[in-house]
């Protein structure tokens, strides 16, 4: 990506975050990524396409990291703690888009949500597949996966609104919540699980 490109997105990112996407103008983020608004259209074309992109990098980031650790194969236990731990790095890495894309999505076009809901939907599906060959190898508790992976990614993508990185390193964090959350699925745990309706 070129610099000037990466200047806009950084740019956009900052402005909706402060003013919200229907208050940030494509003259303001040309302002503040020091292009002139003719050479925004240019790179990024609209306002809109800026929205879409900022939604799609931040999703890319997180598909080639879940992929790279489904690829690398191990027990479901293991897997699912690899795969939390990459996501909250996600999140580390991409804060700021990342609030953008949950308090602004709403302003996607119908064909720019279609395409974002099919990438995060193909993201969410490795999870889902971790969780049912745990419970298929008898390694997490019987239920409902989809409600698992619902719950589970829930509390992660919370992190960026509280993860500042003070807390504790990213590094920390991400085994943190992976043992927190790998435990609680065990199969072993004497939780009682919920009669199917």
């Amino acid at each position: 990506m070129s610099d000037r490109r990466q200047r806009v997105l950084d740019a956009a990112i900052e402005l909706f975050d402060e003013r919200g996407y229907v208050g940030a103008t494509a003259d303001d983020i040309a302002a503040r990524a020091g292009v002139t608004k003719r050479t925004l259209y240019r790179y990024m074309g609209s306002k809109q396409h800026v929205l879409s992109e900022i939604h799609r990098n931040f999703l890319e980031a997180g598909f080639e990291r879940w992929t790279a650790v489904v690829a690398e194969g191990g027990t479901a236990r293991d897997m699912l703690q690899r795969l939390i731990s990459e996501h909250l790095r996600v999140v580390a890495d991409f804060r700021g888009a990342i609030r953008v894309f949950f308090e602004e999505m709403k302003h996607l076009s119908p064909a720019d949500r279609a395409e974002t809901v099919a990438q995060r939907d193909a993201y969410q599906k490795m999870l889902s597949d971790v969780i049912k060959a745990g419970q298929a190898d008898g390694s997490f508790r019987a239920g409902d996966p989809e409600v698992m992976r619902l719950l589970i990614l829930g509390a992660l993508n919370e992190g960026y609104r509280w993860y500042e990185g003070d807390q504790m390193s990213d590094e920390a964090l991400g085994e943190f919540v992976a043992k927190l959350v790998t435990n609680g699925l065990a199969a072993r745990t004497n939780v009682a699980t919920p009669a199917p309706r």
